[in-house]
């Protein structure tokens, strides 16, 4: 091959390999502690938010 330059390409991991559910979990806040996440020149404080705990599910068919 002389002058030819021959280009590779990549495919996604093989399906066969992963998983067919996948699942995550995610808490913010866990101690339920009020903070200041702002304020503003007149003096009004913005807190950040509650105890929150969301979750997903991702299923492959």
């Amino acid at each position: 091959m002389s002058g030819r330059k021959r280009i590779r390409q990549s495919r996604p991991d093989d399906t066969s390999r992963t998983p067919a559910c996948q699942g995550s979990v995610a808490a913010e806040n866990i101690f339920d502690r009020v903070y200041t996440t702002g304020r503003t020149t007149d003096g009004v404080i913005s807190i950040g938010e509650p105890f929150m705990v969301r979750g997903g599910v991702r299923l492959r068919f």
